[in-house]
């Protein structure tokens, strides 16, 4: 079974029909157009295996209007050590904002938690890391 990605994408700064421009350029990068949920300024959707690529992000916010930034948060399914978690905003092309957390430390879980929150209740925090609650399955 493929590993699930859950992606969140929040414009600001923008017009409405900016808006839906750069949300048209994301979903060429949709595995499952069933997943798209599109509130206000926020995209939410699932991809298959692997985040977007930075480069891909790039272009898009290349292509976008001057003022606009765009957040683009992304965290993997089952927060394995393999897997990750990440949160970058984009303006004009650039990264003006890069968080990729070693994937086991606290705000990776709280990515991880904040993407997929069906999925905290199974864990429990040890005062370090969070550990898996098997009493919870």
């Amino acid at each position: 079974m493929a590993n699930i990605v859950r992606n969140r994408v929040i414009v600001t700064d923008a017009s409405s029909e900016e808006i839906i421009k750069i949300f048209d350029m994301f979903k060429q990068y949709i595995s499952w157009e069933n997943t798209i949920k599109q509130i206000d300024n926020t995209l939410l959707f699932e991809t298959a295996w692997s985040a977007l690529h930075k480069t891909s992000l790039k272009h898009i916010s290349f292509s976008a209007n001057r003022d606009a930034k765009i957040q683009y948060t992304y965290a993997e399914e089952n927060h394995e050590p393999f897997q990750g978690q990440g949160d970058y905003i984009f303006k004009e092309g650039n990264i003006i904002f890069e968080e990729v957390p070693d994937n086991d430390s606290i705000r990776s879980w709280e990515i991880f938690f904040e993407m997929w929150p069906g999925w905290k209740g199974l864990y429990i925090f040890d005062g370090t890391t969070y550990q898996r609650d098997w009493d919870k399955e």
